[in-house]
């Protein structure tokens, strides 16, 4: 097993997977966070980024996403991704 975490794309055998380009992440034998890890190696600048989202920034984020035609229906394209996507514009919580 590798010291570091490794990111893998997956086998497009889901439609989840597909849509979302899904990447997953093996952690190795170290237990230190992936940005401990990155400050402590010599990884290269650009292969990790941390994004910190405001709160109050959420639903202006949101309403972005939607009017680019990115919707839980399309992240999540099954019944469970319609349902919230429903929900959502019907002003039901989700």
């Amino acid at each position: 097993m590798k010291s570091f975490p490794i990111a893998i794309y997956g086998a497009h055998n889901s439609q989840r997977i597909v849509a979302q380009r899904g990447v997953f992440v093996c952690f190795g034998k170290n237990i230190s966070s992936m940005e401990e890890a990155y400050q402590e190696q010599s990884f290269p600048v650009d292969c990790l980024m941390k994004t910190v989202i405001r709160r109050e920034r959420l639903l202006h984020m949101y309403e972005a996403l939607r009017r680019h035609g990115i919707t839980d229906s399309v992240v999540f394209p099954d019944l469970d991704g319609l349902a919230r996507e429903i929900k959502r514009e019907y002003l039901f919580e989700v």
